[in-house]
């Protein structure tokens, strides 16, 4: 008992040491001090930094990011991350335990608090519009026209609407990106990197209306404050939109899957559909299969006929 007791004595001293000495940094303190270089090495794109600093931001500087780095360990970090929404669970649980993961390689750390968490599996539902919903939220859109709205963003859900591109890839587009000629527009770093999609003559005459005769090839097609930036007041847009559209939650997300179920729905190959969406995994697309049952009953129509024909004759049917 007593060499437990000098024991834990010489733990204390050595903690109250190394505290006088500026050696104890919060997590934030590491996260401010390291982030850059891990980004750096781990060749992160400018919209993953982006959605990393945000998440940090909203999960974290303000809870365990405020605690001492040697006070985190497994457990306190498993009950930080079990005590965020389940969405959010596993994308932050992940973030944190690849930069520990760097920050033990650099010998800046001994442990990883945030390994091997397990968390709830996110629930991902796929928001789809009825053509009632559809409506209701071009009325919507249309009002808050009438009613003197930015038309950037008014701007920005319309195509949306009609072109089933992620937000963030439509935000990061600059006049540069947008071929009126080839009807294409080049998104120079997406989700999976950069792509070129075609777009319909409806989305180019949209964005057309939002270039000035001084926009310049770096000035952002759906730009904020200054041309130079992108379109920050989405959140607040898109609160201000619910206000006039009375349907069930949706995101702006929810826009890119009905986009998707539109085209499945009216027969459109799920390769197609692939590459329109821009999915680097076909199995992404899968998930936009079981939308179309008319098409399959269809096309089962025409096997049974074909069959039955062939039980009844014996002959299947030249269809050549």
């Amino acid at each position: 008992m007593v060499h437990a007791l000098r024991a834990e004595t010489f733990e204390l001293d050595e903690l109250l040491a190394s505290r006088k000495k500026g050696s104890i940094t919060t997590l934030n303190d590491l996260w401010d001090a390291h982030f850059e270089e891990w980004s750096a090495a781990a060749r992160k794109k400018p919209l993953t930094i982006k959605t990393d600093r945000s998440r940090y931001k909203s999960q974290v500087r303000g809870r365990i990011g405020k605690q001492l780095v040697q006070d985190i360990n497994h457990k306190a970090a498993t009950v930080f991350i079990h005590g965020l929404k389940r969405g959010n669970q596993g994308r932050t649980a992940g973030m944190l335990s690849g930069f520990f993961k760097f920050l033990l390689v650099q010998e800046v750390v001994t442990r990883n608090p945030f390994a091997s968490i397990k968390v709830a599996p996110s629930r991902k539902i796929h928001r789809y519009f009825s053509e009632q919903e559809l409506q209701m939220l071009l009325d919507g859109l249309r009002e808050l026209e009438r009613n003197g709205e930015n038309p950037v963003p008014l701007t920005l859900v319309k195509c949306l609407l009609i072109s089933g591109r992620r937000v963030g890839e439509l935000l990061g587009l600059k006049w540069r990106n947008v071929n009126f000629r080839a009807k294409i527009i080049e998104i120079e770093d997406g989700k999976v990197g950069a792509q070129t999609h075609p777009v319909t003559d409806q989305f180019l005459n949209i964005v057309k209306c939002l270039q000035p005769p001084s926009a310049e090839a770096d000035h952002f097609v759906f730009n904020g404050t200054t041309p130079n930036g992108s379109y920050t007041g989405l959140n607040k847009f898109k609160r201000r939109l619910d206000k006039e559209v009375p349907i069930e939650p949706w995101r702006l997300h929810d826009l890119r899957h009905n986009f998707a179920s539109q085209l499945v729905n009216q027969g459109v190959d799920l390769y197609v559909v692939k590459e329109l969406l821009g999915h680097k995994s076909y199995n992404s697309t899968q998930r936009y299969a079981h939308l179309g049952p008319s098409k399959l009953r269809q096309g089962l129509a025409i096997v049974e006929q074909q069959v039955s024909e062939a039980v009844v004759t014996g002959q299947l049917q030249d269809n050549h």
